[in-house]
């Protein structure tokens, strides 16, 4: 699979400031010698809506959060995306010291005040993507726990290309085998990881082993391929193109 892309989300409503960030975020990555992909919003509606639809789990978060009605979006922001993932190290920005306490309820693994100084963003950014450097090593090495004639059977996470429920069962891909297992779509969702996308009903994929998207038709490197669902389809393309930059 090569080296993992590090996705980081960085929101500020002051797009100079969302600039600042990304500049310091790209000299840190290149002297961690890290290929990362940084995405840059704002508190507009309709930015925070296409990054909580798209389910995209990113790795790190960096979050400015100022004293008025724009930082109660900031909270909500990072308790749905640590609802999303619990373990993402979020970096809070806020021009008031009371943000702190708050900061540390909700597990920020960094709090800095504005104007941000560029050794201790440094310093706490280093944290982050140590941490994340880590969960990816733990992700590469999970299993999934199936119960097959009343034997359990391990699975590695990486080696399922896609799932489908047929009936009351699930089968589970891999390139050289297909495992049966009783169980429902929804049970399931909530023990893979998330590069596992939903795109309709019955199927869930993994977007590693996607060749390509071509309008509703998902194609596989098994020679598979499905059908978008219409209501899923939004979010398929939101989550995949986020994946692949």
């Amino acid at each position: 699979m090569g080296e993992q892309v590090i996705h980081i989300l960085i929101v500020a409503d002051d797009r100079v400031a969302q600039e600042i960030y990304k500049t310091y975020v790209l000299l840190f990555s290149k002297e961690l010698n890290r290929n990362v992909e940084v995405i840059t919003i704002s508190y507009q509606e309709h930015e925070l809506e296409n990054i909580l639809l798209g389910n995209f789990l990113y790795d790190i978060a960096i979050l400015e959060i100022s004293d008025n009605q724009k930082g109660t979006k900031g909270i909500d922001l990072a308790k749905s995306l640590l609802k999303m993932k619990q373990e993402l190290p979020i970096i809070y920005i806020s021009d008031v010291q009371s943000f702190r306490v708050k900061a540390s309820e909700l597990l920020g693994i960094g709090f800095l005040l504005k104007p941000v100084d560029q050794k201790q963003l440094r310093i706490v950014f280093y944290r982050a993507v140590g941490q994340t450097v880590l969960q990816n090593k733990i992700e590469d090495e999970r299993y999934l726990e199936l119960s097959i004639n009343r034997k359990k059977v391990f699975i590695k996470l990486h080696a399922i290309v896609c799932l489908e429920k047929v009936q009351k069962k699930i089968l589970f891909t891999t390139k050289n085998n297909v495992y049966e297992e009783r169980n429902t779509i929804a049970a399931i969702t909530t023990r893979l990881p998330p590069y596992f996308l939903q795109i309709n009903q019955s199927v869930i994929v993994n977007m590693n082993e996607i060749i390509c998207i071509e309008g509703r038709q998902v194609y596989l490197t098994t020679n598979q391929d499905y059908i978008i669902g219409r209501t899923f389809q939004r979010k398929v393309e939101l989550s995949y193109r986020r994946f692949t930059r």
